[in-house]
């Protein structure tokens, strides 16, 4: 996944991460974590100043076709998860929701 800046048109970093073709993007409220998810069904969440990949999600072995970050920027929403996803031990997935913190 490339990252480029609006204002100049430069290439701004490269995410790495993904197994297959992504499907969906998603930044977070604050724009400081970017997340994708594709055909391998997981979901991967980055830093997008420095590129670090901060979480993998498992969702399943199907694709995950849409993602978008919670208004608070502590959940994921997926669609094309039917699975549950064991997160941390306090939370799990449950009608597309994922904890991300």
């Amino acid at each position: 996944i490339k990252i480029w800046d609006a204002a100049t048109g430069k290439l701004s970093g490269v995410l790495w991460g993904m197994r297959k073709r992504v499907l969906s993007i998603a930044f977070s409220p604050k724009g400081d974590r970017v997340a994708a998810a594709g055909e391998d069904g997981g979901i991967r969440v980055w830093n997008v100043a420095t590129g670090e990949l901060l979480k993998v999600l498992a969702t399943s072995d199907e694709s995950t076709y849409a993602i978008t970050f919670s208004h608070d920027g502590a959940g994921i929403y997926s669609g094309g998860c039917r699975y549950e996803c064991p997160l941390e031990p306090r939370r799990r997935h449950s009608g597309g929701h994922l904890g991300i913190q």
